[in-house]
């Protein structure tokens, strides 16, 4: 298949994320796991749909997390709009929630969420959850 954008060498991650504290758990762990990582932010949904408009046909994210519950346009909305443009074929989304229904994890798996995560009350158990998926589709270690 051929690639909608073009890829950088420095491994990226865009955070769709209203709460400062919870994309500053994020930020953290990703940069435990993967050194000189760029951890790029939107706070709602539609900046989110506005930034990544504008990467398209440059540098896209080589991974996306991607808040269920966003000020002004839901994540639901969002990865609608990611699978619309065939992004989630070729970038991972990985969707957070803090409370998840079998029925929503089944609609984000449809809309091509990679997974859907939920926000444990226990910090550690997040940030490990965050460590394994970088490790895992940002091929640790090949950076």
């Amino acid at each position: 298949m051929k690639s909608l954008y073009a890829r950088s060498t420095k491994r990226r991650v865009m955070s769709v994320e209203d709460s400062d504290a919870d994309f500053l758990v994020i930020q953290l762990a990703l940069e435990e796991c993967l050194h000189g990582i760029e951890v790029s932010r939107a706070a709602d949904g539609e900046q989110a749909i506005s930034m990544l408009r504008e990467m398209m046909g440059s540098t896209m994210p080589d991974l996306i997390f991607l808040d269920r519950n966003l000020p002004r346009c839901s994540g639901f909305d969002v990865l609608r709009y990611l699978h619309s443009e065939g992004v989630t074929q070729q970038t991972p989304v990985v969707m957070f929630t803090s409370a998840s229904t079998a029925g929503d994890r089944q609609r984000a798996l449809d809309l091509g969420a990679r997974e859907v995560i939920i926000k444990a009350l226990d910090l550690d158990s997040l940030i490990n959850s965050i460590k394994e998926v970088c490790r895992r589709e940002l091929r640790f270690g090949e950076a």
